[in-house]
């Protein structure tokens, strides 16, 4: 694990997660891409999942994995492919304080989404494919590797 400190503003780190082939990377962004689309579509939808879970849509945290997080994923995903690698090893540049918070907010957010209604997910229940066991999976690392690495930081200052 490797945590750096960025010199790109005050307060921002650059964290490493876990390796995986790109197209799981592209596979998870584009589960929450689906979720936000089914969120802006409903906005009673959006406000009873924050209600249950974080909000989806709005706040700081929210922006920042979707505008940032998300971005980073996907550019570098990307290139890996186009590359014909077999696995990419992002790196992910963001202030710290909402990179500890991204780590919550994914966790809570996946698990509400991945929890069970009856014999469905609740993402099943938007109308949203529940996500396969190995991005579950995924999801689960990346959250392990922020915690560690974040931990990791705060320990070297």
């Amino acid at each position: 694990m490797v945590v750096h400190q960025g010199h790109a503003s005050p307060g921002s780190v650059t964290v490493t997660l876990p390796a995986a082939s790109p197209g799981a990377y592209l596979r998870w962004v584009a589960f929450w891409r689906e979720v936000e689309d089914r969120m802006l579509q409903s906005p009673s939808l959006e406000a009873y999942a924050s209600s249950m879970s974080v909000p989806f849509l709005r706040g700081e945290v929210a922006r920042f994995v979707s505008d940032v997080l998300a971005r980073q994923l996907v550019d570098q995903a990307t290139r890996a492919e186009r590359q014909g690698r077999d696995y990419v090893v992002p790196r992910i540049t963001g202030d710290r304080r909402l990179l500890a918070a991204a780590k919550w907010y994914i966790a809570e957010r996946g698990d509400w989404l991945s929890s069970s209604s009856g014999t469905t997910t609740m993402a099943e229940a938007m109308g949203v494919p529940a996500l396969p066991s190995d991005l579950v999976s995924l999801r689960q690392r990346v959250v392990t590797a922020l915690a560690l690495e974040l931990e990791d930081l705060q320990r070297a200052n």
